[in-house]
């Protein structure tokens, strides 16, 4: 199979002079026009489409994007049995470099794509970054609340596997405010519940979002903002019919103390019901009534450790001062 054209490989060459102040740019193109010229069934064809999308997260040269001929890239590596647009298109997104993206959809892209798990850009978004998400809700405002459903035609065993983070969460029929507390994104959570994510809608799995942002492999500092965002939106706190564990008994089954804290200093109720299995039916169990048979393997020393550590909060709280009163410079007693 012949490679591109020589007029459209000419108007590429063209595009170099665009380029002189972003050498890594520069070189980026110039390793392009080189694959473009290679049979698109062979190496060269993956390589071209790979550094096309490099570029697409590289370079935010407007006039570039105005005149690249992308169109003809896509249809030169289609031939492959996919449309690379979309594939550059979500890599623009997730970058944030909204020229190439307009760029990718003048090249045929879809701003409705899925991948095979049914997740769309607005979701994978909600995972990177809100500069990212700010793009792809421009692209695709209608994706904002959607669930991600799997397509049963391109679902599989092996997209799943992939798909799974490192603790085994399963990214399927979820929002994108599910995504974003997950991932340990505030500022995209924050984001999706002005616009009017629901803070206790739940998965598939029955998980809600709180429960994600407690769970998260994210760091504390980010788990924490999304935990309060959702506390902020009028997220239950407490074990509400649906729920496993309650917010702050999931906490604490993972040694997670600082978390724990944090939901109590948020309005959670270290005496209410903390399970559907265990004290779900009892509205007022205290911490210290429930034995430690009945607590799951490695649960019960954090929570006793929480009670304390709270109570002793709360009575320091309450306790006055004992710190002599300060003066000002010069004033005796």
């Amino acid at each position: 199979m012949p490679p591109l054209p020589e007029e459209t490989l000419a108007r590429l060459a063209s595009c170099r002079p665009l380029l002189r102040g972003d050498p890594q740019a520069a070189d980026l193109l110039a390793r392009l026009e080189a694959a473009l010229r290679l049979d698109p069934y062979s190496a060269g064809g993956r390589e071209a489409i790979r550094l096309a999308g490099d570029l697409c997260e590289r370079s935010r040269e407007e006039a570039l994007w105005a005149q690249i001929p992308l169109e003809a890239i896509s249809r030169w590596g289609s031939r492959l049995g996919y449309s690379p647009a979309n594939e550059w298109l979500a890599r623009s997104v997730f970058a944030a470099n909204e020229p190439a993206a307009r760029a990718c959809l003048r090249a045929g892209a879809r701003a409705d794509q899925r991948d095979e798990l049914g997740a769309g850009l607005v979701w994978l978004a909600a995972c990177k970054s809100l500069p990212a998400l700010r793009l792809a809700l421009d692209l695709a405002p209608d994706q904002a609340l959607a669930i991600v459903r799997p397509d049963p035609e391109h679902f599989s065993e092996e997209a799943l596997d992939r798909a799974l983070d490192e603790s085994g969460w399963v990214p399927l029929h979820n929002a994108p405010a599910h995504a974003a507390s997950r991932h340990g994104k505030p500022d995209c959570l924050r984001l999706l519940l002005e616009l009017g994510a629901a803070p206790d809608e739940r998965t598939g799995n029955g998980e809600r979002a709180l429960g994600l942002a407690i769970c998260s492999p994210a760091p504390f500092p980010e788990r924490a903002e999304c935990v309060r965002a959702l506390a902020e939106s009028g997220a239950a706190l407490d074990w509400i019919p649906g729920d496993d564990l309650a917010p702050l008994a999931l906490a604490a089954r993972f040694s997670d103390e600082p978390m724990a804290l944090l939901l109590l200093e948020l309005g959670a109720d270290l005496r209410a019901p903390y399970s559907r299995t265990f004290g779900g039916a009892a509205p007022a169990l205290s911490c210290e009534a429930i034995p430690d048979d009945a607590l799951p393997d490695g649960f019960a020393p954090t929570w006793r450790r929480l009670c304390l550590s709270w109570t002793e909060r709360q009575a320091l709280s309450r306790a006055p001062s004992s710190a002599p009163a300060r003066r000002g410079p010069g004033k005796s007693l």
